[in-house]
């Protein structure tokens, strides 16, 4: 038997009881000598049963708080997407409020002004345009001045721009062909004055919106 001479050893291991139950054993035993020869093991034998159950519930609980961080980590994350498609479709909205009034009513309002001698219909068309003007104030104030050339469609590609979807995610999002928005990317390049410079559409308009 290869035992060095005075060493400890330490097993543990499971036994089954007379009524079938089961024990965690820990044992440990060193060699015992009688005149330089190996005469037998001097040990000691102790239930550990309740320790390895302390150990199991703690791995358990350690499980299970991890699989908890896990998931707070995904909700806090599907929070913070939520929030900011929030906040880009209020974005979206209050733009999409200004062109609107000045793609489909200001003209019209102007047209009036211009072509009519009625004194009193200049007046009323100029009292709608200051009062139009009142109410998108808030609106108009956030956004750049180069923004206000975009038509709608326009804005709400140039934020999807901004947030990094590609020319096929802003097709899907959309429901519009690809081409549909290139189409929307080459006049947004025109109108914001880069069609003929090398200059990367989405860090324009994120160095335009932090202006």
């Amino acid at each position: 038997m290869n035992i060095r001479k005075g060493s400890i050893r330490q097993n543990e291991y499971r036994i089954m009881t007379k009524d079938g139950g089961i024990v965690w054993i820990l044992s440990s035993s060193r060699p015992k000598y009688e005149k330089g020869h190996f005469a037998g093991l001097h040990g000691t034998v102790a239930d550990i049963t309740n320790l390895k159950r302390t150990e199991e519930e703690l791995k358990r609980a350690q499980r299970e708080l991890e699989i908890k961080s896990r998931n707070l980590e995904e909700t806090n994350t599907a929070l913070r997407v939520l929030l900011e498609h929030q906040d880009t479709e209020k974005k979206i909205a209050e733009r999409n409020i200004v062109t609107s009034l000045q793609n489909l009513v200001t003209p019209y309002l102007d047209k009036i002004e211009a072509e009519t001698t009625d004194d009193r219909l200049k007046t009323f068309a100029d009292i709608i345009k200051t009062n139009l003007a009142e109410i998108t104030r808030s609106f108009t104030e956030k956004l750049p001045g180069r923004y206000m050339k975009l038509t709608p469609a326009e804005i709400q590609v140039t934020d999807l721009i901004r947030s990094n979807k590609t020319t096929k995610e802003i097709a899907a999002i959309l429901y519009v062909s690809e081409a549909t928005v290139f189409f929307h990317r080459r006049s947004i390049r025109k109108k914001l004055g880069i069609s003929n410079k090398k200059t990367n559409l989405r860090t324009f308009l994120q160095t335009l919106e932090n202006d």
